[in-house]
């Protein structure tokens, strides 16, 4: 019987769909990163399926090996989703690949070389630029808020709107000392003010840790997520939902 040659077309077509039906099942935040992180295990997947034994027999295996395992073990611990925050742990892979394409195929080492560069200026673009993490892209912060004297930033028109909204409601006499829940230390810094004794409160249990005697702080910054210790308060501002 004659054997019958694969098509590179054909398995192309069959990797490139396999990687979209990965990367559309692991998508569970607004992150999309991840891609190139998926990228890389074929990448090796093609190396070990070629070019396996002559690894085994190179003096930099180990090498390849502790930057293959680096990453699970630097996540270890961590109670985020691995895929959200491996992209940190990426060039770990970049630079194994790097080593292995050394030892078995030198002349298309320069070729991840480009892939690593422009996939670095894509990340580091939408990173800063397009899609900063929990905001707007940054061309659309065009108005200046001077948040201390002589220091000042640029946010949306939405974001100083709401930030005038909630100064407004500061009593006369403001101290300078907040609290602030759950999870806005930023809109306090913006103010102007400092949170007592934690940068930011994650929710009640976090929040009834540090201040187990009550809560003594004259004002309030209060987004709800989580509900407020019991306990008696000054002056409470409810926080609105900036994305509004």
């Amino acid at each position: 019987m004659k054997k019958i040659s694969p098509n590179p077309r054909i398995n192309l077509g069959i990797t490139v769909f396999i990687l979209v039906l990965i990367f559309f099942q692991t998508h569970i935040t607004e992150e999309w990163n991840h891609i190139f992180l998926l990228i890389m295990p074929l990448i090796f997947g093609i190396l070990t399926h070629s070019k396996l034994t002559a690894l085994t027999l190179s003096s930099r295996k180990y090498w390849v090996l502790l930057l293959l395992f680096l990453p699970f073990i630097l996540h270890f611990g961590s109670n985020v989703y691995w895929l959200r925050l491996g992209i940190h742990y990426w060039i770990f892979w970049c630079l194994a690949a790097m080593i292995w394409l050394d030892e078995v195929y030198p002349f298309a080492e320069k070729y991840l070389v480009y892939f690593i560069s422009f996939s670095s200026l894509i990340l580091v673009s939408n990173g800063l630029w397009w899609s900063p993490f929990a905001q707007k892209s940054i061309w659309e912060a065009t108005e200046k808020w001077e948040y201390l004297p002589g220091k000042s930033i640029f946010l949306t028109p939405q974001q100083v709107l709401q930030l005038k909204v909630i100064k407004n409601q500061m009593p006369d006499e403001s101290p300078s000392i907040v609290l602030a829940a759950y999870r806005i230390p930023g809109i306090p810094y913006l103010l102007g003010k400092t949170i007592p004794i934690s940068p930011g409160f994650w929710d009640k249990t976090h929040l009834e840790n540090y201040f187990p005697k009550g809560i003594q702080e004259s004002v309030l910054l209060y987004y709800p997520l989580d509900e407020l210790p019991a306990g008696e308060y000054g002056k409470i501002i409810l926080i609105p939902d900036f994305d509004e």
